[in-house]
């Protein structure tokens, strides 16, 4: 009996641990995602132009995205879009309200200069991306 509670013991001891290294990635990420532009194809579209999002996101779950059209367009600025935007377990959740879709970055990684994950758009999967910080 008492080995089966010193097993127990070691198991609720992991399980916290393993709790607390996954928040402080989250923190990390957090961190690393707050303050700082990052820059990257989110699949938007501007008078029926591919545009380049500088998305900046504010510890207060606000930010902006500035949109540019590409190089071979022009590169002049198209819009501003506010946004809401949210983490949680590793993904980062962009909500620019009603008239666009729900974007989320599954699986977010940060590297510094990069932010890499899986796009998912209105819940369809359009893949990897990666966005760079400026």
């Amino acid at each position: 009996m008492k080995k089966t509670i010193n097993y127990v013991k070691v198991l609720l001891l992991m399980a916290l641990l393993v709790g607390f290294s996954a928040c402080e990635s989250e923190e990390r990420i957090f961190d690393d995602l707050v303050g700082r532009t990052w820059v990257g194809d989110l699949g938007f579209n501007y008078d029926r132009y591919p545009v380049e999002s500088f998305l900046r996101l504010n510890g207060d779950g606000f930010g902006t995205d500035e949109q540019y059209y590409f190089e071979e367009n022009g590169g002049d600025f198209a819009v501003e879009l506010p946004v809401r935007w949210r983490l949680e377990y590793n993904t980062l959740q962009l909500d620019y309200g009603r008239n666009y879709p729900l974007l989320e970055i599954h699986d977010v990684s940060i590297s510094v200069p990069y932010l890499r994950g899986q796009l998912i758009v209105d819940g369809v999967n359009e893949g990897f991306i990666e966005l760079r910080m400026e």
